[in-house]
């Protein structure tokens, strides 16, 4: 290794590109590592290509540096010219920095960042996959073809390695498997938030893009609301759809009983506070804000997934409902709200499995051993 990619106290130089920083799964993803082992074992510097907000204040307690591209994500005709920007810059930014290794996390990230690491010399690069591809046309054509550029892909499971190597032609011996690794202590004896009074209280926490498929929840609480009048349902998140689903609760006058409370700093808190959580978007791959609510012992229903079906049984773990069916969803919603004992069961179980396959210290290990960091860290 050249002394260029060393920092001065002789640990690697690793950079994390990232989309973008906020209270988000990648965010928090990419927060674990740094706290229990990659902030330690090397010199890490996490590049933001949008802009960044408060929340870079966490990452640099946990150690990093950090820095921001500060680039739009516009749709349509004018997102190829900014990706070819945001390539340029990625680039000049990594030939300061001189990392040994860049680790890309998220489809705009993995999309540009393998051609600009290897423009600015850098000897390695890695990109984590945590759930399905969303990507527009010309991002996910991107993203294929600066994929053989990509030393190793970690991915969370069959699911994300099938998916991996189907929409980007990797070479399965490129992949590594990796996991999702929750700092259980976070979640422990919160003190829940005061929100609204609700009998039950049904929780979600997503990002407020249209493909995370709120409208099914609407549905389903108006099916609810028939049995359970005193229910309420709080929404966590952010995001451009936000402000137009403000306005479908108010037509269908649902804006007494669905709040959205948009981003929330204090998530065990909130977790906490639920008699429920539901996740209605199928493909969220294997959904971290699950795994929060699992910890939190908050029971859950989710849209059936392959990638949360992998490690989660249905009606032992979690309700899996049909997330084309509002009904279906309803009904699992009412028959943990009815049954003490299925909730107790689901409760328990699912909090023993997130403790066997989550817990933040052998996960990240495990994550720091696949990527291409043996040779330069000790976890």
């Amino acid at each position: 290794m050249s002394d260029s990619h060393l920092s001065s106290t002789g640990r690697p130089k690793v950079a994390c590109l990232v989309d973008h920083l906020d209270h988000g799964g990648d965010s928090s993803h990419l927060l674990t590592l740094l706290r229990f082992g990659l902030s330690s074992s090397a010199e890490t510097h996490v590049v933001s290509i949008a802009p960044v907000g408060e929340s870079a204040f966490d990452f640099q307690k946990a150690g990093a540096a950090v820095h921001a591209l500060d680039l739009p994500d516009p749709g349509g005709f004018r997102s190829g010219f900014w990706s070819t920007v945001a390539g340029v810059r990625t680039m000049v930014l990594l030939k300061q920095l001189t990392p040994r290794i860049v680790i890309c996390l998220g489809e705009r990230a993995q999309a540009l960042g393998p051609l600009a690491a290897r423009m600015a010399q850098v000897p390695w690069v890695a990109a984590i996959v945590r759930r399905p591809s969303r990507a527009s046309a010309l991002r996910s054509w991107s993203a294929r073809l600066s994929s053989s550029w990509v030393d190793h892909w970690l991915v969370t499971g069959e699911s994300a390695s099938e998916e991996t190597v189907r929409r980007l032609g990797v070479h399965p011996q490129r992949i590594r498997r990796g996991g999702e690794a929750l700092d259980l202590g976070h979640f422990a004896g919160g003190r829940p938030l005061d929100l609204p009074k609700g009998n039950p209280h049904l929780g979600l926490v997503l990002r407020l893009v249209p493909d995370k498929c709120v409208p099914v929840m609407f549905d389903a609480a108006e099916i609810l609301l028939r049995y359970h009048p005193e229910m309420r349902v709080t929404i966590v998140g952010g995001g451009p759809s936000g402000l137009n689903w403000l306005r479908e609760t108010q037509r269908r006058g649902l804006d007494q009983s669905v709040h959205l409370r948009g981003p929330e700093e204090h998530l065990p808190e909130f977790l906490a506070a639920l008699d429920l959580f539901v996740m209605p978007a199928p493909h969220c791959g294997q959904s971290r804000a699950v795994l929060e609510a699992m910890a939190a012992k908050v029971p859950v229903v989710a849209a059936a997934s392959p990638w949360l079906a992998e490690t989660f049984r249905h009606e032992q773990d979690l309700l899996f409902f049909d997330p084309t069916r509002a009904a279906s969803l309803a009904d699992a919603v009412d028959r943990v709200v009815r049954e003490p004992g299925l909730r107790a069961r689901l409760v328990q179980s699912a909090f023993a499995r997130v403790v066997e396959e989550h817990r933040a210290m052998p996960v990240v290990a495990r994550t720091l051993e696949a990527l291409p960091l043996r040779d330069v860290i000790t976890v």
